[in-house]
């Protein structure tokens, strides 16, 4: 079966149990390849173009891609029609998005975070789609004000393309409830994670961070404007995405805390997992980054006392270090446990 989408020819070659085929995506949006399901690894890639969010740069950006339960593998054979078998997802029951540290189709030099997750047997414990999103500039999962033409919209990209993407897989519960969406990252992705959940509650269930700069602040910002290139890579090119420092601080988890809504302040079903610590713990390596106003070492420390005073309930966990600011087991172990526990 064939479906016409965005003015192209899109063979789908996986079983998706939604008998409408792709769905709705933002005009001007196109699948340049897939979805296609892979039986041995039971992952589905996606290559999407999508020019109004972020630079289209082929292969080396534009990707999305999700593993599945094992179980998908008794209901799927590759290649087969797309709605030769409609029950094929229902046993999956949540999403996971795995949000990257680096640009571009790998996390060099911070590890794998989608195949540590599959090889963790997240997908299979919990009947979940495990989605890793890429990105063609350093992702900071905020949308950007910029003064060039081209636009960076990261968080938008996620809400509009990957999520309606990922929900193929994810069928809603029997009362039209949506599957429940979950964040894991860590560093900039940890900063991402925390940064969405706290912005978009309504649509992500829960967050696990780990050793994020969390606390970087508006006044820091304008302090390293003073002292940096944004042409050539500013405060980890967050600004080069982002733009401008009233544009960032719409999307920083320090700004955001004090707007967060009551749903994230239930003590019985804390909703984020906060932990460090190798930079940005409490004990943190002292860089550039870390010098000037609004900077504070301990990050990981100091935002669980901002959580903490305004009331929003999280799991606490400062004394996992691997040794390396990298995806480690040492604390996606318990990020994921975390994820795990009763909903």
């Amino acid at each position: 079966m064939q479906f016409l989408f965005v003015g192209h020819i899109v063979q789908l070659a996986v079983v998706i149990g939604l008998a409408n085929g792709l769905p709705p995506l933002p005009p001007g949006v196109r699948i340049v390849s897939g979805p296609t399901y892979n039986s041995t690894t039971t992952r589905v890639d996606f290559e999407i173009a999508a020019p109004q969010y972020q630079e289209d740069k082929g292969q080396w950006g534009g990707m999305v891609e999700l593993i599945f339960p094992t179980t998908v593998n008794a209901a799927v054979q590759a290649g087969e029609n797309a709605t030769s078998n409609p029950t094929a997802f229902a046993g999956v029951k949540s999403i996971l998005l795995v949000l990257p540290v680096a640009a571009g189709p790998s996390d060099s030099p911070y590890g794998d975070g989608l195949a540590l997750v599959a090889q963790l047997g997240y997908q299979n414990s919990q009947g979940a789609v495990v989605v890793k999103p890429q990105f063609t500039t350093t992702p900071w999962f905020c949308d950007g004000s910029h003064p060039s033409s081209q636009p960076v919209r990261q968080a938008a990209y996620i809400h509009d393309i990957v999520l309606p993407l990922a929900r193929m897989f994810c069928p809603a519960a029997a009362d039209g409830t949506p599957c429940l969406v979950d964040l894991i990252g860590f560093s900039k992705s940890g900063w991402g994670a925390l940064s969405l959940l706290l912005s978009n509650s309504s649509v992500y269930h829960r967050a696990a961070i780990w050793d994020a700069p969390t606390m970087l602040s508006l006044n820091f910002c304008q302090w390293m404007l003073e002292r940096c290139n944004v042409s050539t890579g500013c405060l980890w090119d967050m600004m080069s995405d982002i733009g401008d420092c009233n544009a960032w601080a719409e999307c920083a988890p320090d700004s955001l805390v004090p707007q967060a809504p009551q749903a994230l302040k239930d003590m019985n079903n804390p909703r984020l997992f906060l932990s460090g610590q190798h930079y940005f713990g409490s004990w943190p390596n002292s860089g550039d980054y870390a010098k000037g106003p609004g900077a504070p070492f301990n990050h990981t420390v100091d935002m669980h006392a901002r959580l903490t005073s305004f009331g929003i309930a999280h799991v606490y966990n400062d004394n996992l270090d691997p040794g390396k600011h990298e995806w480690s087991d040492v604390w996606l172990k318990p990020a994921l446990e975390f994820l795990s526990t009763k909903r």
